[in-house]
């Protein structure tokens, strides 16, 4: 699991260790706040049993996206991102808010604005479109085939 602490504070670890817990998985926090962690973080995360990693949002993430996914590549470990740019790069899957969707709700809010709406009055809206990326080649590198049920919820492979 790494953590932006930088973008987000303290890791909460009561909270991610119950969820965890509940599905049956162990968490490594890498609790981050400079790029130079990295390496370090991954070794550690790697020598206390990490065998997968999942990365949250953060700025911290999101500036070091190539190296990310080269440590996670170094450990053979099966990634899950937040961004689809994380895949394009090597990485094996993501699961977002679907851009194009968020675009095109956007640009419904600028017509009502535009059209004399007050932003105020306007309803939050929740994403309601998602994609799930899937980097083929990378799951082939590490030797991973996804169940049926998977492959049906999946938006794109890349290859």
């Amino acid at each position: 699991m790494f953590w932006d602490f930088t973008s987000f504070g303290p890791f909460p670890e009561e909270a991610w260790n119950r969820d965890a817990e509940a599905v049956g998985v162990q968490l490594h926090p890498m609790v981050l706040r400079a790029p130079e962690e990295l390496a370090d973080a991954f070794e550690t995360a790697a020598r206390e049993g990490a065998d997968a990693l999942l990365l949250n949002l953060g700025a911290l993430a999101t500036a070091n996206r190539p190296r990310i996914v080269q440590l996670a590549a170094r450990h053979r470990w099966p990634a899950m991102y937040f961004q689809r740019l994380f895949v394009d790069e090597g990485g094996l899957m993501a699961y977002e808010a679907s851009p194009a969707d968020l675009w095109r709700r956007a640009a419904v809010y600028v017509d009502k604005i535009l059209k004399g709406a007050n932003p105020a009055d306007l309803p939050i809206e929740q994403p309601m479109r998602f994609d799930f990326i899937v980097n083929l080649t990378t799951a082939e590198a590490l030797g991973l085939t996804f169940p049926e049920a998977t492959r049906l919820q999946v938006t794109e492979v890349i290859r």
